[in-house]
């Protein structure tokens, strides 16, 4: 294998990590298809870069209950079926 055969990442899972702040380069993952944030109980806030995940077909951010608000950019995410937010509020 080499360098030039590595295919981009399709899930981003960090569950129950003491995240504060997600990079604003997450919009530029394009193969994303998965977004765990299960039990990211510090993350205060999503990047609007988040809408750029145009194959995005699962998000959730369950349990995160530092999470003030959602970007309107989340809006963007026309592949999205599946959008699990339960005891966010």
């Amino acid at each position: 294998m080499q360098l030039g055969d590595v295919k981009p990442p399709t899930s981003f899972n960090e569950k129950n990590v003491k995240l504060q702040q997600l990079p604003t380069s997450i919009g530029q993952m394009n193969n994303l298809h998965k977004f765990d944030l299960l039990g990211c109980l510090n993350v205060q806030e999503l990047p609007t870069s988040i809408g750029q995940l145009n194959v995005l077909e699962n998000l959730n951010i369950s349990w995160c209950k530092e999470l003030q608000e959602l970007p309107i950019t989340i809006g963007h995410l026309h592949a999205l079926q599946k959008f699990d937010f339960s005891n966010y509020f």
